[in-house]
């Protein structure tokens, strides 16, 4: 089953848990603490956090038995979901966005009913997803969100219906992907710049889409503006992992000049959305 472990390039160390035998390390800044999941002795799946003495902390939950920590930025700021409520099967039982300073939990979505949040930069900035308010007669939708502080900010989709912001850099790039027909639920990879969601498929050269390449996920972006994802090829019905690179540097002729500089195949992991 399943342990949280840290690999330091040459070694393998088990983090431990809170007490249960399953855990889940999702990410590390540079201080070497770690932001994942753990069971507790009671069967609880709660956010844990790791520090590099070893010390392993119970992040707790909004008002439930399941938390989620998917990020944790230099500051030791943690984000990630958490149930709103406790648990009743068949209640529904909504995961919210939910930031943690410390262990002490705050609801980025107090009033909403389904959200999760992915990542956080060093500027507390922080990227997911929302369940959009119910309109009469129209499927429900979710959508990219961005919180400054606790403030959201709606990215929007590419046409479609769903999208999901994955990861945010220290510049406020934030990249994800997106429907962009209703009917056909197509999803394509975006980056959201500030102001706009720019499709990455509409930056690949002719030859690339000729070879019926199309970016379909777009899953972080660096400090330098470096893109990591997955592709799909509709010729050869083939998944593959791609890295965007900007060129040159300056971020107006970065999104003129992204280029498909390299694949590595690998199994595309299919995503719980919100």
């Amino acid at each position: 089953m399943p342990r949280p472990v840290l690999w330091n390039g040459s070694q393998v160390t088990d983090l431990g848990t809170l007490g249960g035998r399953v855990g889940f390390a999702g990410d590390i800044n540079s201080s070497g603490q770690i932001a994942g999941q753990s069971d507790s002795s009671l069967g609880q799946r709660l956010a844990t956090r790791w520090d590099a003495a070893g010390v392993i902390t119970n992040l707790g939950t909004l008002d439930g038995n399941y938390s989620y920590a998917s990020a944790i930025n230099t500051h030791g700021q943690v984000v990630g979901t958490s149930y709103a409520s406790p648990f009743a099967p068949g209640a529904g039982n909504p995961t919210h966005a939910t930031l943690w300073n410390g262990a002490f939990a705050t609801d980025l979505d107090p009033n909403g009913s389904y959200s999760s949040a992915y990542d956080i930069n060093d500027h507390r900035q922080i990227v997911g997803s929302v369940q959009q308010p119910e309109v009469p007669g129209q499927s429900r939708e979710t959508h990219a969100t961005l919180w400054n502080g606790i403030t959201p900010v709606d990215l929007g989709t590419l046409g479609g219906s769903f999208s999901d912001a994955r990861a945010i850099n220290n510049a406020g790039q934030v990249v994800g992907y997106s429907d962009t027909i209703p009917q056909t639920h197509s999803e394509h990879a975006f980056l959201w710049n500030g102001t706009a969601m720019t499709d990455l498929n509409s930056l690949l050269d002719a030859s690339t889409v000729n070879d019926g390449w199309v970016l379909t996920e777009a899953m972080d972006i660096n400090d330098n503006g470096w893109i990591v994802g997955t592709a799909y090829n509709s010729t050869s019905g083939v998944n593959q992992a791609f890295l965007l690179a900007p060129e040159p540097k300056t971020y107006a002729l970065m999104l003129a000049g992204l280029c498909l500089i390299g694949f590595v195949t690998r199994r595309k992991k299919a995503e719980n959305r919100v």
